[in-house]
């Protein structure tokens, strides 16, 4: 039904990153906003550095357990066409 063709999995590796820099620009106006705007004080301090702390671990475990991947693997995207021969659809 489809034509096969391949697409190289470090393409989703550019998407994931493109949305971190999404994250970092939107979460870095969230902040600059909330410290000008907001009320000075130990809760803005604290929230701050929670939401800095759980930002940071988050971006450096996901970044850890992606560098375990070959990314120069190709997707074989034509092969789903067919449910017969794909391994997504075995006794289909």
């Amino acid at each position: 039904m489809f034509p096969s063709f391949a697409i190289p999995l470090f393409i989703l590796l550019v998407v994931y990153l493109a949305f971190l820099l999404f994250h970092l620009v939107y979460s870095s106006l969230s902040i600059l906003q909330l410290i000008q705007l907001g009320v000075p004080g130990p809760a803005m301090t604290v929230s701050l550095t929670m939401f800095a702390a759980v930002v940071l671990i988050l971006i450096v475990g996901s970044l850890f357990l992606l560098a375990s991947y070959d990314w120069s693997v190709a997707i074989q995207i034509g092969d789903l066409s067919d449910p017969g021969e794909s391994p997504f659809f075995n006794g289909l």
